[in-house]
């Protein structure tokens, strides 16, 4: 799955108005998209085979706006696997790759509406199963492709337009209910729910971070948000305004979680229009607050630069993306993400334990918006080969002796996840 990008009422049982999962009837899409007779239980038709991962692409029509994603399935991630841009399930628009690699479950959301059809891994490629609609709640497209995942039967998905989360059966693909938010509003911003969520013991935790899109503002504020996964309520918020611009948690191996603000954020403090310096914060493994005594400056790490954008790099440490000014086009009248979109960010290796962060140079400088997967526990990031994005590299990050190329995928890489 897809684990960093930039970009309320009453509960409400999903019965009562009908959206309790629309099947239209599990059929095989081929290897070309094509509608086939379903295997046995209109799954995988037989004995389990191997290892199976969908990836996820884009590919960007050069005439109009529109985009076309493709899903295909493969058995490794490996450089020697070749993906043939022929045998992909096509569909229009920014397609949603959704998984929970603990129990296999994969959905997609659709590029066109705020629908999610549930999929399974067949003989001749992917099932389609029961269909939902986001519709009603107020949801007409889907921002991103973050779930959080409470138990086999129950999500949560962040709906940040609406402030509000919705409470989701993915096995019985039926909506259940909503849990509103509206201590995250503030007047002007927009909060953005993190890409990954925290776990504890009976608790989703997940950070809130405030941006004015408009008016390219980052709130110098970071959210946390404590939802009892029993009762489906509001535990409490939490405000720290030491740091600002956070959009997803890293966890390491000791299970401390790091919230460390963005590449965006770090931009707007360059331009002057968000006042905290980036940096990091802290929930350590056993708490379900901010630790009160950890703030660091990023700055501090990367001898004064601008830092940001955490990325999970195995073990004890984080990869940084560190800007270099001095080869970077910096003008007061630009927008943070014309500094994000220029390729000059530059990785530092950080172990937290040891506090250190060093210069990872077998990582080329690339722009900040880079797309970041995990799978089987590994941290990925991409490549794109040319400029026109017809081929991007998987790139494991977080591989034990340093980076690793994996397999090549026509067009854009926007999704990844093990099936099984």
């Amino acid at each position: 799955m897809v684990c960093s990008r930039i970009g309320l009422a009453s509960l409400v049982v999903g019965a009562a108005v009908g959206l309790v999962g629309c099947s239209d009837g599990a059929t095989v899409i081929d290897a070309r998209g094509q509608a086939g007779p379903e295997g046995p239980e209109g799954e995988s038709g037989g004995e389990e085979a191997g290892p199976a991962y969908i990836v996820s692409t884009r590919v960007f029509s050069p005439d109009v706006e529109d985009a076309t994603s493709y899903f295909y399935v493969v058995d490794s991630l490996d450089a020697s696997t070749l993906i043939d841009p022929s045998l992909g399930l096509e569909m229009p628009g920014s397609a949603r790759l959704f998984a929970n690699e603990e129990t296999g479950w994969i959905a997609i959301g659709s590029g066109e509406d705020s629908t999610i059809t549930r999929y399974t891994v067949g003989p001749s490629g992917l099932v389609a199963g029961d269909r939902i609609n986001l519709q009603p709640y107020g949801i007409t497209s889907h921002w991103s492709d973050d779930l959080y995942f409470v138990s086999p039967t129950k999500l949560y998905y962040p709906d940040r337009a609406n402030e509000q989360l919705l409470i989701i059966n993915p096995e019985e693909m039926a909506i259940t209910g909503t849990i509103p938010l509206p201590e995250t509003s503030r007047a002007g911003f927009d909060a953005n729910y993190s890409y990954e969520a925290i776990y504890r013991d009976g608790l989703v935790l997940f950070t809130v971070g405030w941006f004015d899109w408009d008016g390219d503002v980052v709130l110098g504020e970071t959210g946390l948000v404590v939802i009892d996964t029993n009762t489906d309520q509001v535990v409490r918020v939490d405000v720290d305004d030491r740091c600002g611009g956070v959009t997803t948690p890293v966890e390491v191996a000791s299970g401390d979680t790091y919230l460390v603000a963005s590449a965006l954020a770090a931009a707007n403090n360059r331009l002057g229009r968000l006042a905290t310096a980036p940096c990091a914060l802290r929930i350590r493994a056993d708490e379900d607050t901010f630790d009160a005594s950890y703030a660091r400056p990023l700055g501090d790490l990367v001898g004064g630069a601008l830092a940001g954008e955490p990325v999970y790099a195995g073990g004890e440490a984080l990869y940084l993306r560190v800007f270099d000014e001095s080869a970077a086009t910096v003008r007061e009248d630009q927008f943070s993400w014309d500094l994000t979109g220029q390729a000059v960010w530059s990785w530092a290796r950080w172990n937290v334990a040891e506090d250190v962060a060093v210069r990872d140079d077998a990582l080329a400088a690339s722009t900040a918006d880079v797309v970041y997967f995990t799978a089987d526990d590994r941290t990925f990031g991409m490549e794109a080969l040319d400029a026109e994005y017809s081929q991007t590299r998987l790139l494991e990050l977080s591989a034990p002796g340093g980076l690793v190329e994996r397999l090549t995928a026509p067009g854009f890489l926007q999704g990844l996840a093990r099936a099984r």
